[in-house]
């Protein structure tokens, strides 16, 4: 059944980026008069409520990248104009505030990328100056840095395909030097590093990661047999 008729009549209202947090669904959906804004719901109707409105105005709809849970906080990032906006809400609408605003550069950041690493948000954004790179926020603008310039100046590495197993956050990006390789991150920039050149002087491209019983299972490329699957345990020899 039909929850809410958020967006009354015949009009779609297009729920999107549904996310579950502390038993609660969260979603950003056009109500007609709020533009995109977060919403939540327990499963019915009075309780299916629009909890707080970022941007006011009906004309406010931004887009929205990337949402994560990280330890119950519900974090989201805008594009609005010139910056990149990282959010966070406890379900409230005085809990729901701006982390930081991050000027933003001429590249969109095309890759999702979010996950909760030991209860601290990793996400991706162009600062203007390093392009599209790994970033972390602990939830304060202080918290909230960029963790390493992997493909160093303007040029983004795209990480993309992230994945946390026992502890690490796994993910794919380029250096500029060895194209799409798996790469390994501690939250830390020295140890932030590249797992293995797979296919020297070709890009490995690998996606759709899944940790199954502490091994990376996923689809790689590389030049001379295509598209095949592949799995790491997160070291050079594995």
């Amino acid at each position: 059944v039909m929850i809410k008729d958020i967006y009354t009549g015949v009009n779609p209202s297009f729920p999107n980026k549904l996310t579950e947090v502390n038993g609660s669904l969260y979603f950003f959906i056009d109500d007609a008069i709020n533009g995109f804004e977060l919403w939540k719901s327990d499963g019915t109707t009075n309780g299916t409520i629009l909890v707080a409105s970022t941007h006011p105005g009906v004309g406010s709809s931004l887009p929205i990248q990337y949402v994560n849970n990280v330890n119950g906080t519900f974090f989201f990032t805008f594009n609005n104009s010139n910056l990149t906006e990282l959010w966070k809400s406890d379900g409230t609408e005085g809990g729901t505030v701006l982390v930081k605003s991050i000027s933003r550069g001429p590249t969109f950041c095309s890759y999702g990328l979010m996950a909760n690493l030991s209860n601290v948000l990793y996400f991706q954004v162009d600062d203007g100056i390093h392009g599209c790179e790994l970033w972390k926020s602990d939830g304060t603008a202080s918290g909230t840095e960029m963790v390493k310039d992997i493909y160093p100046g303007i040029n983004s590495s795209e990480a993309y395909g992230v994945i946390v197993m026992n502890g690490v956050l796994y993910f794919s990006a380029g250096d500029g030097t060895n194209g799409s390789e798996l790469w390994k991150s501690d939250g830390t920039e020295d140890g932030t590093i590249m797992v293995v050149d797979s296919v020297p002087d070709g890009g490995f491209g690998i996606s759709n990661m899944i940790e199954v019983d502490s091994n990376l299972y996923f689809t790689g490329y590389g030049e001379g047999y295509g598209y095949e699957l592949g799995k790491s345990d997160g070291t050079a020899l594995g």
